[in-house]
């Protein structure tokens, strides 16, 4: 909870002299606002004074200047209020919305240091509700609350000082019952905190499961599983509602148990005052330690008691909020403290020489934890140009050894090289650089068709974009659209299909002209026909270019010059396809059972 707070307050540090301002303008605010019940006890005063006088002279006498003159503060009072209270929400209302545009900054640009297994090893939906919904109840919260504590604070200690102005005796009396409430309320909070937690933690976990299961309803509905999502749903929402339930109880249990203790202390103590200084002064022991009260001077501290337990009911009544934005708060700092992704400043250039696209493994050694390694002794060489294709059955680790040439994974042991770099000796961005991708699952943003392809490359012109579309056997479709390359992609890019998809990222690829060129099944999604014709693009875009092809149906990559065969993390067989083939081996055994 210290490390939350302190890391908001390195955001707000940025905006400190709007939030000191809003804060001096709250001050004069409440000092505006508290005066004014002691000027109309002065009021009263003079006025029963007045009425008294008239009742023993049988004239009517009022001292209107003395009465024009409390009226006259009491108008200057409200202006000053209306100002600072203008100027306070004005400028908190800025200072808090700056503060969040900087927090949701910080997190996004955290999440984009993040390693891979970050986000293999949570929902997306959680992610989401971290960085949208989270952080939305810190700024409402923030927004709601700030000025409202700092209000009641001050208005809690300028009625303390008028009240000891006008009787420290019963001012003191008074105070008895503050460290009670303030007691009650840090244990009655400390109660409900850890089920505030629970709360955002099960809100994220609904909003993981409803934005897995809906974005997957086409094939819930297929296999005709609604009961069983929806039974899921209940059990993620009832926990929701058992956590909602214990977090709100407790909560709202703080504000009637203090405001019936304020109410029972006060309404003893205003009994007191009545009875002891408006006709005489309270004396104890021979000493006199309150003096006689006008009946003004007993109204306005009437008052200020009701005023000064007004800030504890108004912060109770803001602890829901407090503690609901506490854990959000501390569900943010988790992204931000997060381990980012290692990198180093290299001081090589992979410009210093001609790019050959020569890649080897040797003896690299993976796990994803290191007392458990997946792959060992992995040895691998690609000349320059060379079309590299990888078979094998699903878990056999190929998507791995991309993974591990990206460096989406760092290696255990042995080295992986790229032209004879050592790629742990170049940061992440420049390993990355060398590579353009196009995977299994393709992905698009909700802009036109250009500027996705322009993702690749995006000082690209116009004529680039067209030529790559073209490689890709993507132009004819895209010029049979209503808008051509300006149509734009809905959100869910459910406007083409599929293999239309697939074909606006391999054309994004190509647009980037890779060193290396990897395809994860980039031929997946479209049919027979189009296949053979794109084929032939990306043997025409892959001449003079290392190249490394996951592959499935191996009739797609029987001209390749390597093909290496996994299973189960190793490398069991290389060789090109002849060879394999008169080996007799597992390539085999997958080949001749797709054209049994």
């Amino acid at each position: 909870m210290k490390n939350s707070l302190k890391k908001l307050f390195s955001f707000m540090k940025k905006y400190k002299f709007k939030f000191f301002a809003s804060i001096l303008s709250s001050v004069v605010y409440t000092l505006a606002l508290s005066s004014q019940p002691f000027f109309i006890g002065k009021a009263v005063t003079e006025l029963t004074k007045n009425v008294v006088e008239s009742a023993k002279t049988g004239v009517l006498v009022i001292n209107l200047e003395y009465i024009g003159k409390i009226i006259l503060a009491l108008i200057i009072t409200g202006i000053f209020a209306t100002i600072g209270d203008y100027l306070a929400n004005y400028l908190l209302s800025e200072a808090v919305q700056d503060t969040t545009l900087d927090i949701r900054r910080a997190v996004y640009t955290k999440l984009n240091k993040l390693p891979v297994s970050y986000f293999d090893s949570r929902q997306q939906g959680e992610i989401l509700s971290r960085v949208t919904t989270d952080i939305t109840v810190v700024s409402e919260a923030m927004q709601q609350s700030l000025l409202q504590v700092l209000g009641a604070l001050l208005t809690l200690a300028f009625s303390v000082v008028f009240m000891f102005i006008l009787s420290p005796f019963f001012a003191l009396i008074a105070l008895i019952i503050f460290p009670i409430c303030i007691g009650l309320f840090k244990y009655l909070g400390n109660k409900g905190q850890p089920h505030f937690d629970d709360l955002q933690n099960c809100l994220g976990k609904l909003n993981g499961y409803t934005q897995e299961y809906f974005s997957g309803y086409m094939v819930v509905q297929l296999f005709g599983q609604e009961e069983k999502v929806i039974q899921g749903f209940e059990e993620v929402n009832d926990e929701l509602n058992q956590s909602g339930f214990k977090a709100n109880f407790i909560s709202s249990t703080i504000n009637p148990i203090l405001s019936g203790m304020t109410h029972l202390g006060y309404a003893a103590l205003f009994l007191l005052l009545g009875l002891t200084v408006l006709d005489a002064p309270l004396v104890i022991a021979g000493v006199v330690v309150a003096k006689q009260m006008e009946i003004g001077a007993i109204q306005s501290f009437i008052q200020y008691v009701w005023q000064a337990s007004g800030p504890i009911g108004q912060i109770t009544q803001l602890s829901n909020l407090f503690q609901t934005a506490t854990a959000s708060l501390t569900r943010v700092i988790e992204v931000l403290d997060e381990e980012e992704e290692e990198d180093i400043i290299s001081a090589l250039n992979v410009n210093d020489k001609n790019k050959n696209g020569e890649v080897e493994f040797k003896n690299v050694q993976f796990g994803y934890s290191k007392d458990k390694l997946l792959m060992e002794n992995i040895n691998i060489d690609v000349k320059s140009g060379d079309n590299v294709a990888i078979v094998g059955p699903t878990g056999a680790g190929k998507t791995t050894i991309i993974n591990l040439l990206m460096r989406f994974y760092d290696i255990n042991g042995g080295k992986i090289t790229i032209d004879g770099y050592n790629i742990d000796e170049l940061s992440k961005k420049q390993t990355r650089s060398l590579f353009g991708v196009v995977d299994q699952a393709p992905w698009l943003y909700s802009t036109t068709i250009e500027e996705n392809i322009k993702f690749g490359k995006l000082d690209a012109t116009y004529e680039e974009v067209v030529e790559t579309a073209k490689m890709a056997k993507i132009d004819h479709f895209i010029r049979t659209l209503p808008y051509g390359y300006r149509t734009l992609i809905n959100e869910d890019t459910t406007n083409i299909s599929q293999g239309e998809k697939q074909l606006i990222t391999i054309a994004r690829a190509l647009l980037k002209d890779p060193e290396i060129l990897i395809l994860d099944e980039a031929t997946s999604s479209v049919d027979t026909r189009l296949e053979q014709l794109l084929q032939k693009a990306m043997d025409k875009a892959m001449e003079g270019r290392t190249s490394f092809v996951i592959a499935h149906r191996l009739s797609t990559i029987r001209n390749a010059d390597l093909i290496l065969v996994m299973q189960e993390g190793s490398i069991v067989e290389q060789g090109n396809h002849d060879e394999l083939i008169a080996q007799g081996g597992v390539y085999k055994d997958l080949y001749e059972s797709q054209f049994a």
